[in-house]
């Protein structure tokens, strides 16, 4: 296949054959989707295939990754070993119906052949036509790594690195979420201190279409202005959008970002942690 991480439809269309294709369907309810045309043997993801059930956000947020053998057995009944060409594509919205923190986990349980389709599900049908993608294996190995093979960073990380010159911290939320004007989610609105406002949406096109490798190369050399991307943190609400940001950030040639799973569902249940609120240069 050509180049990760991203892909776009007309690039895809020709080795639609050749993938297992996964449509990352978010909260979409059942009799939702059974109304969304589909390609054939696509397979349809949702949020509770790739979070574990939450206790108490206050520790991990309110989508913690699940369990990474109970994750690897699921991919293994997805049909996809450490051979399988992948490519996930957003049913309807990207970043929202989750299809970047999917492409995220598979990455961090060591598949290689993996891209993201810059566009949704209807953009793609439209590029592909009747073709259909890769059926399922019969059987195929389960992978087994013994941890998460991408970089994460826990709450009390975060407490380090917001206070460290040499670390960048960034918000992928929207600016009024991250200014503390509104927040629809979680109980307290604000942002870690210390954290810059890097909105997700600013590396989408439209809401189904993500930009060039390009504008998102000139976007990200400006943001990071020098640090490193092993030295960058990125957080969201739950650990879900924020990996739109690792992918457009990897896309920029900016690759190995570090993801707070926990993000601000965690931080701001957390009493004895500080609360941001307005801008931070």
């Amino acid at each position: 296949m050509l180049p990760r991480p991203l892909i776009r439809p007309a690039e895809l269309a020709p080795h639609i054959g050749d993938v297992r294709l996964i449509e990352a369907c978010g909260a979409t309810d059942a009799a939702t989707l059974a109304s969304r045309p589909t390609i054939v043997n696509a397979v349809r993801v949702g949020y509770s295939d790739l979070a574990a059930r939450v206790d108490d956000a206050a520790f991990g947020g309110r989508h913690p990754l699940p369990p990474i053998e109970e994750f690897c057995k699921l991919v293994a009944s997805w049909g996809i070993d450490a051979t399988t060409s992948v490519a996930i594509v957003d049913s309807a919205t990207l970043a929202m119906d989750a299809g970047a923190r999917c492409y995220w986990m598979l990455r961090a349980i060591g598949l290689t052949d993996v891209r993201y389709v810059t566009t949704t599900m209807p953009e793609l049908l439209a590029a592909c036509g009747r073709n259909t993608a890769l059926p399922p294996s019969a059987s195929v190995a389960t992978l087994t790594p013994a941890h998460w093979l991408m970089p994460i960073v826990d709450i009390e990380g975060i407490e380090a690195a917001r206070q460290d010159p040499k670390r960048r911290i960034f918000d992928a939320r929207t600016n009024p979420r991250y200014r503390g004007d509104v927040e629809p989610i979680d109980p307290v609105a604000g942002h870690i201190p210390g954290s810059r406002n890097a909105p997700f949406a600013d590396d989408l096109e439209t809401p189904t279409s993500m930009k060039s490798d390009e504008a998102l190369r000139a976007r990200y050399t400006e943001l990071m202005k020098n640090i490193s991307a092993d030295n960058t943190i990125v957080y969201c609400g739950s650990g879900v959008t924020a990996c739109q940001t690792l992918i457009a950030m990897e896309a920029a040639g900016f690759p190995n970002a570090i993801l707070y799973v926990g993000s601000w569902s965690e931080w701001s249940r957390r009493l004895d942690k500080p609360i941001g609120r307005g801008d931070e240069i």
